[in-house]
């Protein structure tokens, strides 16, 4: 009688203690960074945008109409949403670069020299 009582007590306790299911799942591959990542700690890599390799390097670049500043300074890749987007780059002189690409799976690469206006 009092084995059955103590086992029943013990199953109380163990799961019928209406505290909430704390039990998380590990993270896995490709699992988005959470919002409260540690300081310190690198976000994961890029893994679909915009590389450019620009000649000047102080030419301006504008992806779909905003401005991300010189092509020396930016972070590359830029991150981009998969889709259509519209490059621009130019530079007081030369002749501004223009295109229209599409993002999918993968970081897309520009090589852009632009030309001395005439």
């Amino acid at each position: 009688m009092i084995r059955a009582a103590l086992l029943t007590v013990l199953l109380i306790a163990c799961r019928g203690s209406g505290a909430p299911n704390t039990t998380t799942t590990p993270p896995q591959p490709g699992d988005p960074a959470p919002a409260d990542a540690m300081p310190g700690v690198e976000a994961p890599a890029v893994t679909v945008g915009l590389a450019l390799d620009v000649t000047p390097p102080d030419a301006e670049v504008m992806v779909d109409d905003r401005a991300y500043g010189k092509a020396s300074e930016l972070a590359s890749p830029i991150a981009l949403e998969p889709g259509l987007h519209a490059l621009v780059v130019s530079r007081a002189g030369y002749k501004p670069y223009r295109a229209e690409f599409s993002v999918t799976d993968k970081i897309e690469t520009f090589t852009v020299k632009l030309d001395a206006a005439r």
